[in-house]
């Protein structure tokens, strides 16, 4: 921005002029966007002309494959640490063996397995009229 070149000694008490006006226009300023961009303004001027952050421009291949390397090595360390994981809960708690599980509750007699209801051999399905 130009700022901080006009922001100077000699300038000072016309820039605060304009700065107060600028802040008068903020509070009566009924459009949204208008108002966040003089706001954003001011707020430059209050940090000494310095940018919140930097400006995005297109990156270099370079800055590419840095980027591309980074995220690579941080999808492994999450694959990583979901395997130390599972691991650890898998050595705390063993698979149970296979076979028919039943609870507390249940007898012998309720966890066996229910036979279908029997098919009446005589039932036919309705045909479309």
């Amino acid at each position: 921005t130009v700022g901080q070149y006009l922001d100077h000694e000699k300038g000072r008490e016309l820039m605060s002029t304009y700065f107060r006006k600028m802040e008068e226009m903020v509070s009566s300023q009924d459009e949204p966007r208008i108002r966040f961009i003089i706001q954003d303004v001011i707020e430059l001027r209050n940090r000494n002309w310095i940018p919140r952050k930097e400006s995005a421009g297109p990156k270099t291949l370079k800055e590419v494959h840095m980027d591309a390397q980074k995220d690579k090595q941080l999808k492994r360390m999450v694959m990583d640490k979901k395997q130390t994981e599972s691991s650890r809960i898998r050595s705390t708690n063993p698979v149970p063996p296979p076979g028919p599980q039943r609870m507390p509750h249940q007898t012998k007699f309720q966890s066996l397995p229910q036979k279908p209801f029997p098919v009446l051999a005589s039932y036919t399905h309705p045909r479309p009229p």
